[in-house]
């Protein structure tokens, strides 16, 4: 398992913010290591909505706007299972249930087994929902690049997680 990368001195840190006081903060606590911080607004990316005056204020409205999201796609999906959309149901039984945590750990140690480039495009694109535009920006390489980048990691997720699927049909 390639362990997360960690910062050291001469990495820039992309701060997704253009809260001057948050931008701020962060550097604060950064600097004494060597690392140097950059606002998203400075890579020209859109201005994600902050209404608190604190890092800590904007992490917690976030983490609310997350669940609020989480939760209408969960009522969204139910809405759809009612009327018949024929979708993947919640585990029906505790096997059902420990079998799903166990694709979600060879998931994420695939994930974790990708190269950093590799890694780092994929889950800004497919988890974080950013745009290539906004990917390349952030990474300041090409657009194509990270699209390259992209289709090498699901194709090596794809390979690596191919006894997987297999695995998953054969306890049907």
């Amino acid at each position: 398992m390639t362990p997360p990368r960690r910062l050291a001195a001469g990495d820039r840190l992309v701060i997704a913010s253009h809260n001057a006081g948050k931008v701020r903060e962060i550097e604060a606590l950064v600097a004494p290591h060597g690392v140097s911080v950059v606002a998203a607004g400075e890579l020209g990316l859109a201005e994600p909505e902050e209404t608190g005056t604190t890092f800590a204020a904007n992490a917690a409205l976030n983490r609310r706007r997350t669940l609020g999201r989480k939760n209408a796609r969960l009522r969204k999906l139910e809405a759809r299972q009612a009327a018949g959309d024929d979708l993947p149901a919640s585990p029906r039984n505790p096997e059902s249930a420990a079998f799903g945590t166990q694709v979600q750990a060879q998931v994420q140690e695939a994930l974790l087994q990708l190269p950093d480039d590799l890694r780092v495009a994929t889950v800004l694109y497919d988890i974080e929902g950013l745009s290539y535009r906004e990917i390349a920006a952030a990474l300041e390489i090409p657009e194509g690049t990270v699209k390259s980048r992209i289709h090498r990691a699901r194709s090596a997720l794809r390979e690596g997680l191919k006894g997987l699927v297999s695995n998953e049909n054969k306890g049907e």
